[in-house]
């Protein structure tokens, strides 16, 4: 049994995700730290460390009972295959590599990228991994270094799309939809910005957890679906469509019961 009371959560990754768990864990008690390679500044009592997660030590690791890895690749490098291994895959064996027999959890996000279905197919947990992409492939190598070495202890989320009401890339789709026009048959899925948080911050306080949380909202549907709500949203010019066959995925997600955004129009439209 672990004494909630002695647990302590590191939570490796401190951007629009990474950052919102650490603050959102510290205000309900527990005892959080944030690691990220550029300062932050936090509202809470959460201690920073300024530092690489590929240099972390086992003598520093070893307080933890949980860690969780919020991270995303360098922007900056054009060469995006080497960048995901330098982040994603780097890190995992970095933690992997450590002899951490006090960890009890270790939570990874990856990507519903994993699955490599294109053709407007249904993806669910019990769907088999096949990534299409070679960055894709780098996630899921990651996520394997994980598994195979906690086992149990390891918690791997995969997110679709993550997006917030204010999200100005659809905004700006929408905007010009009715020039760029709009696929007809073009399956997406999408998983508000809080709900991630909210679902990160219940798979890391769970005494047990499932080996794999496929995190996307209740409703995919085609991108043209949500252009029209938008253009109707915000009265802009109805979108030309494009008549094409059916592309993309439709997810079938297992964390339903902790989404308060449902589906877009629940998220879009607040």
């Amino acid at each position: 049994m672990i004494d909630e009371r002695k647990n302590k959560y590191l939570i490796i990754g401190q951007g629009d995700i990474g950052k919102e768990v650490a603050e959102m864990l510290s205000h309900v008690g527990h005892d959080v730290a944030g690691l990220a390679r550029t300062a932050k500044s936090y509202d809470k009592p959460i201690r920073f460390w300024q530092q690489d997660a590929r240099t972390l030590t086992q003598d520093e690791l070893a307080p933890f009972s949980h860690i969780a890895i919020i991270i995303t690749p360098n922007r900056e490098m054009t060469d995006r295959v080497q960048a995901y291994r330098e982040s994603y895959l780097a890190v995992c064996e970095h933690i992997a590599g450590l002899n951490l027999p006090n960890l009890h959890r270790v939570l990874f996000v990856s990507s519903t990228s994993v699955y490599g279905e294109n053709a407007g197919e249904w993806v669910d947990i019990d769907t088999p991994t096949h990534p299409s992409t070679d960055t894709a492939c780098v996630l899921l190598q990651a996520e394997q270094v994980l598994q195979h070495t906690f086992g149990e202890r390891c918690a791997i989320v995969r997110p679709s799309g993550i997006y917030h009401s204010e999200s100005v890339r659809m905004n700006r789709l929408a905007q010009s939809a009715h020039i760029n026009g709009v696929p007809s048959a073009h399956y997406t899925n999408r998983i508000h910005r809080d709900d991630l948080i909210q679902v990160i911050c219940q798979v890391l306080t769970l005494s047990a957890v499932k080996p794999v949380y496929l995190v996307s909202d209740c409703k995919p549907v085609t991108s043209l679906e949500v252009i029209n709500f938008l253009c109707q949203k915000y009265e802009y010019l109805p979108p030309k469509i494009i008549h094409t066959t059916p592309t993309g995925k439709r997810i079938r997600g297992n964390v339903d019961d902790w989404l308060v955004f449902k589906d877009y129009q629940m998220g879009y439209g607040c």
